[in-house]
């Protein structure tokens, strides 16, 4: 089977994660090409990941809405002759001409809940398209299928959970140690971390709140915060966050291997106000790392007692007192934590298991 992945950009992001991992574990017994709307440049590192018999299309799209981008996305698809196409964010939208004339079927992954993941004149487009034509949206929670039943329509109900590679220690491993030791008060000092782009969605600025009062307190924790602070689209807020962090709470940019900081902390915080199933859940769960988090989402079909901590709302009061539950921990019930966050991931969101039921997704349709 031939398939085809479009995606805007292979630069950072969980979708951008999952479409490499699941291109990767299809090419292992199908042809797959992926399409990035946007130039893959150098320093766009999740690009490298990609198997080397994955053929990489590129169509150079400028910033901001671009019309010549529905008749690039619909001559690809034309001339790879893809058996199936999925796509991917705003991928969908300009595949607008080829979901109209081309008979190929079409599987759109939605990566939010419905109503956040575009704005609200593509949906109507969106509704159309899965109503008259040959797509079909794929949810990758519970959550998310609600949410498309809600805004599309009752008859859809394909749901595929996100997956993800099993993340591996890389050979920067030691010095992302040294770094993060580096932040550390003493031995005992817990390391948290959070891993997302800077966004209101993210909700990092009622995270570093928590983490200001529980430091001035005394509590013995850092935050360490992964994610691109170099968008100039988000400068206010990353000024906001910049001046709002106290001295334990730090801000390390985008990092390549992930999994190196993940082996070296103690908890993942998640703080979104809106989610899919985030990547960066499942990776710290592949790696038995206890997650803290908010019911954003998908999130609330993850976590529960068993592996981790899960606010009933969104308020730092309660985030807070989840923080301090999990330090009041002992080492026996943080370990039974870790090892069941480890059996959950090899149970249901290894890469593999997520493949086997995109193909029979497809198979069903080829």
């Amino acid at each position: 089977m031939k398939i085809l992945h479009i995606i805007p950009s292979l630069h950072g992001g969980g979708a951008e994660k999952f479409t490499i991992d699941i291109c990767n574990e299809l090419s292992k017994g199908n042809e797959v090409v992926v399409c990035s709307m946007y130039k893959v440049t150098k320093d766009m590192f999740m690009a490298k990941a990609l198997n080397e018999n994955i053929k990489l299309v590129t169509l150079d799209k400028r910033l901001g809405f671009s019309p010549s981008m529905f008749i690039k996305v619909y001559k690809t698809i034309k001339e790879e002759k893809p058996d199936v196409v999925n796509t991917h964010l705003n991928a969908f939208f300009y595949s607008s001409l080829a979901v109209i004339f081309s008979k190929i079927r079409f599987f759109h992954t939605v990566h939010n809940l419905a109503k956040s993941e575009t704005r609200n004149t593509y949906r109507k487009i969106y509704k159309v398209f899965f109503k008259f034509f040959s797509a079909t949206p794929v949810a990758i929670s519970q959550k998310v299928l609600k949410s498309i039943q809600d805004e599309y329509g009752k008859s859809f109900n394909l749901l595929i959970e996100n997956g993800v590679k099993k993340p591996i220690l890389s050979s920067h491993y030691d010095q992302a140690k040294i770094l993060v030791d580096s932040y550390k008060e003493n031995e005992e000092t817990k390391v948290f971390l959070t891993i997302g782009r800077i966004s209101i969605q993210k909700n990092h600025k009622m995270l570093i709140e928590v983490f200001n009062k529980l430091i001035t307190k005394g509590e013995n924790i850092v935050l360490l915060i992964i994610g691109d602070i170099s968008d100039e689209s988000t400068r206010v807020l990353k000024e906001e966050l910049l001046s709002l962090a106290k001295e334990r709470v730090h801000f390390l940019g985008l990092q390549e291997h992930v999994s190196d900081f993940l082996a070296c902390s103690d908890a993942f915080c998640l703080s979104s106000l809106y989610e899919g199933l985030p990547i960066t859940l499942l990776e710290s769960l592949s790696m038995g790392v206890v997650p803290i988090c908010t019911p954003a989402g998908g999130i609330v079909d993850v976590v529960n007692e068993e592996i981790g901590f899960l606010s009933n709302d969104f308020s730092a009061d309660l985030y807070s007192a989840n923080i301090e539950a999990f330090l009041k921990l002992s080492h026996s019930e943080r370990e039974d934590l870790e090892f069941n966050a480890k059996l959950l991931f090899e149970e249901k969101y290894d890469i593999s298991k997520t493949s086997i039921q995109y193909q029979n997704a497809y198979k069903e349709i080829y």
